[in-house]
Parts: C-alpha cells; structure tokens; sequence
C-alpha cells in the first residue's frame, strides 16, 4: 500500500462507498463538495481540497460553509455552490451527523428555518425507488409511473416501438432493491428513504 494510502487508511472504504457524500472516518471528515479549497477565497482548514480534521469541523466551521461564496478567478461569485451545494451538504449533515447539524441550528437560531427549508428539498437528488412513499408519482418521457409498494405502474405508456403498434399501454414493472430515480418532487420522499448522493 502506497504511503498515501497508508495514511489515509480509514478513509479509503468510506471514500470508495460513496465519494460525493460527506463521510466522518477516524480523524477526518470528507467533504466532497467543489470550491471549499480554491485559488481566490479558500475556507481554511480544508486539507487536500477534500478533508479536514475532525476536531476542526465544528458548528463555527459548518457556519463558515454555509455562508462561503467561492469567487471565480475573474472576480464574481460562483453562485452555482449556494444553489445546489449547500442544499446536499446541510441534507448529508442532517441524515448522516444529526448530532452535528442540530447543534449547528441551535447555536445559529437565526438560521434554522432557512437551513432547514434548505435541507429539506430533495429535489435533483437520486433515491433508491424501494424507499419512497406508496403512490409517489415518476414521471417518465413515455408515461407517468406511480409506485404502489411493489411495482412501477403506468397506465398509459407510450412508445413507438411497443409491440403491435399499441400505444396508451398499461405497463406494470417490479421494483427491485437497486432501481433508482431522481427525485422530482418532495413529496416523493419520506423519513425512510435512502439516497445514493
């Protein structure tokens, strides 16, 4: 094993699971988000542009991440973070290190509504189907599906290469434990389901 990895030991299964979530592993914690370490305003701390000690990712910390603006190198900010970062990384703090993110809210009261309107909206991100809401309506570029607990059903699904020529076709797929989709709408999700980033 290089000296690399070596160092990073404890790291490297939890990085390999999943290396766009944040992830706690012996001293470090892995975040997976872009700009944290850039040429124009870096948030101190961040070591290799993806870790940063344990004891050093305190709510003061987690603070400095959801203000940061990262700056281009042409100046302006980079507003492509505060829009679709800090959502996924305050939603892999609240499921992953709940201890952690409701001590963030509480020492901040003046921003738990918004970090938790802002943790709370899934949309964009890819959930396992097994673990939706019983009725959470798919949509799909031939059909809409609605998932009933054990299948995808579409009552109305249309393809040109359907068989026969049939259009408008009742079609009635098993969920299996790996099948994913992107969520599309809040109301998909539920306390239980699982996500995959």
């Amino acid at each position: 094993m290089s000296k690399r990895k070596e160092k990073y030991k404890e790291f490297i299964d939890c990085v390999e699971f999943s290396t766009d979530k944040l992830a706690a592993a012996g001293d470090y914690i892995y975040l997976p988000y872009p700009y944290l370490k850039n040429y124009v305003n870096a948030i101190t701390g961040i070591i290799n542009e993806r870790f940063i000690k344990s004891e050093d990712f305190t709510v003061e910390k987690i603070k400095e991440i959801f203000d940061f603006e990262p700056r281009a190198l042409m100046g302006g900010v980079i507003q492509d973070f505060q829009d679709k970062h800090i959502p996924k990384f305050l939603q892999h703090l609240k499921e992953d290190m709940p201890d952690k993110y409701n001590e963030f809210i509480k020492t901040y009261p003046q921003i738990s509504a918004e970090a938790e309107t802002i943790s709370s909206n899934y949309i964009g991100r890819k959930a396992y189907i097994n673990t939706l809401n019983i009725g959470a309506v798919i949509p799909h570029r031939k059909g809409e599906f609605i998932y009933d607990g054990k299948f995808l059903v579409c009552g109305d699904y249309n393809d040109t290469f359907m068989p026969f020529g049939n259009r408008g076709a009742y079609v009635r797929i098993k969920v299996t434990d790996n099948m994913t989709t992107e969520i599309s709408d809040n109301a998909q999700v539920n306390e239980k389901t699982k996500f995959i980033n």
